[in-house]
């Protein structure tokens, strides 16, 4: 369900049920979870993979299975108004790309509104866990011409100083038309990470 009828947190109640319902139903759906349970997804997608992902760690033994992966691309992880000071330094690119194309400064800000969140709510920013320690391994991308751009880039280093396993990619441009080269590296990275995180992460 969406905002602006369902404003926050009802898409990460919404993202969770999601990821419970398949825990509940991996023999209807045809799916072996002992061969990696992974989260993921774009963007807002993203966010809630990694909200989801923390929720799981939350909830362990999540339904007698692990949350094993996170595939994040170009994932918002904190509201502007409530970036930590130890980061702020590095969280440059909100303005610096607020005209980029695809997503800018003022769409995000729209969006924002209409999700009614909390700022400093982890499960809208969730660069604000209090911990994240334990959580499942990730694969992140970031453009290097999005706004989004230091939310990857920050979030990937903080989980990597809390003993997570991650692997990041970042790219020059958008990766967001399939006919470039770009994007045809993104894919493949893609699957490599993919790859990498069924694998357990080695």
């Amino acid at each position: 369900r969406l905002a602006p009828e369902h404003p926050f947190p009802t898409g990460v109640n919404d993202a969770y049920a999601a990821v419970k319902r398949v825990t509940e139903n991996a023999q209807l759906l045809r799916v072996s979870l002992d061969k990696g349970f992974i989260v993921g997804g774009d963007s807002s997608g993203a966010n809630l993979a990694t909200v989801c992902a923390h929720l799981a760690r939350r909830d362990d033994p999540f339904l007698g299975y692990k949350v094993t992966g996170q595939l994040l691309r170009q994932p918002f992880v904190i509201d502007p108004d409530a970036c930590p000071k130890q980061y702020k330094s590095d969280y440059r690119s909100l303005e610096e790309f607020k005209d980029a194309p695809l997503l800018t400064r003022d769409t995000l800000d729209q969006s924002r509104a209409l999700l009614q969140a909390a700022p400093d709510d982890p499960q809208f920013s969730p660069l604000l866990f209090p911990s994240h320690v334990g959580v499942a391994p990730a694969f992140v991308t970031y453009n290097g011409t999005d706004i989004l751009r230091d939310d990857g880039r920050i979030y990937a280093r903080v989980l990597s100083d809390a003993g997570v396993k991650v692997k990041a990619e970042w790219y020059v441009i958008f990766c967001s038309y399939p006919t470039i080269s770009m994007a045809k590296k993104l894919d493949r990275h893609t699957r490599g990470g993919l790859t990498w995180l069924l694998a357990g992460a080695p």
